[in-house]
């Protein structure tokens, strides 16, 4: 197996790991919820960060677009919206959210900018973007989360 796509897998499955632990944590009150929520997210976008250095610029993509996207379901659940969530892209739920006045119009646009970038990181059968695409992306995604916490 390609060493890169074996990094990029497990890079994934520990996103996942984290993201599991975070959502199943009781947590006593909200601001304790998003302090959590936030440092997981600093944490990963650390991480890409220094993947990026690295010069593995592909799987420091796909944490970062793996963080906008469970961004928007962390959101989604937050909110409570009562539509099956793997039915939806990312814009469809970046919109939803938006019309169920989650966050202001700004965010909405940063995020609609975000979601090309983070789907073609996402599909390995798409041509991998440039290590400056996703410099902006892991910034994008930091600026965003940093805003809504």
């Amino acid at each position: 197996m390609n060493s890169a796509l074996l990094l990029q897998r497990l890079i994934l499955r520990q996103v996942g790991i984290l993201s599991a632990a975070l959502q199943g944590k009781p947590v006593s009150d909200e601001n304790s919820g998003n302090l959590l929520q936030m440092e997981f997210y600093n944490r990963a976008l650390d991480q890409a960060q220094k993947l990026l250095g690295m010069g593995k610029h592909v799987p420091a993509g796909i944490v970062a677009g793996t963080l906008l996207e469970n961004y928007l379901r962390w959101m989604w659940r937050k909110r409570n919206i009562r539509v099956d969530e793997n039915q939806v892209s990312l814009a469809e739920m970046n919109d939803l959210l938006y019309k169920f006045q989650s966050y202001k119009n700004l965010t909405w646009v940063r995020i609609q900018g975000l979601i090309p970038l983070a789907e073609s990181c996402l599909d390995l059968q798409k041509k991998n973007p440039s290590e400056e695409d996703i410099e902006g992306q892991i910034s994008g995604v930091r600026k965003l989360l940093s805003n809504s916490f």
